[in-house]
């Protein structure tokens, strides 16, 4: 199985996601909040509709509604440390009941994308693949979970993404996680080393099933002090590597 997969660290600062009460889980014994894996495949396609009408008009677009629920994964997205519940009565002018749960989160989120089947469902209604590939993989990064519209702004875009191409089968980085990280004023850059750490660890430990078998890995990063490659150029090291 070829796959594609993002695994993103994106923060979101009090929203409260999803609905007025934010779903929580326990994962290493600590309370965390949890966004659903349908919510983003939801929000993915809405986004990747929108582009796709704008690049192709052709009434085969509308053929490709089950694309996300046949060939992709979306994992829930989990915060990396512990996520006790705010509230905010003031601010539920559009939500029901009279009290919003906010939280401040850093949320690890993982995709993944059967290339097989991916292809292959395109190329049996004669679209180009890697055309809609692009479009998916711009959808899944920028979409964003549903809110109150009157008084959050949900909108966030991924700090650090880790863009794989590989052969096998979907892995999560989630148990990077287990640990919660400990209290502090930032969560996105120490997210980040340990994500990095752990995958490091990962490569060495079952190298024949996974190192040796990854062809493309990228990362995207929102940082001012290292050069990095753009939304565009992370896409296109990803989907060429697939031809």
């Amino acid at each position: 199985m070829k796959l594609i997969e993002l695994h993103i660290l994106q923060s979101f600062s009090a929203p409260c996601l999803n609905s007025t009460t934010p779903q929580l889980t326990y994962f290493g014994d600590v309370l965390r909040a949890k966004i659903s894996g349908n919510y983003w495949k939801q929000t993915t396609y809405v986004v990747m509709k929108t582009l796709i009408k704008h690049h192709f008009n052709d009434s085969r677009i509308d053929s490709l509604e089950q694309l996300t629920n046949k060939t992709a994964i979306f994992s829930p997205a989990v915060s990396t440390h512990k996520v006790p519940n705010d509230v905010d009565y003031f601010a539920a002018v559009d939500a029901t009941p009279e009290t919003l749960e906010p939280n401040t989160t850093c949320f690890y989120r993982y995709i993944g994308l059967n290339w097989n089947w991916f292809a292959e469902y395109l190329e049996n209604l004669k679209v180009p693949p890697n055309d809609i590939l692009r479009i998916f993989l711009r959808s899944a990064i920028c979409a964003a979970p549903s809110a109150p519209q009157s008084s959050v702004c949900r909108q966030t875009l991924p700090s650090y993404i880790l863009g794989l191409t590989r052969n096998g089968n979907p892995l999560s980085l989630i148990n990077a996680f287990e640990t919660p990280l400990p209290p502090r004023a930032d969560y996105l850059e120490p997210s980040y080393e340990t994500m990095k750490k752990y995958f490091k660890l990962l490569k060495q430990s079952y190298k024949e099933l996974y190192a040796d078998r990854t062809r493309t890995e990228v990362w995207l990063k929102a940082n001012p002090v290292e050069p990095q490659p753009t939304l565009d150029d992370f896409i296109n090291q990803l989907s060429t590597t697939l031809k």
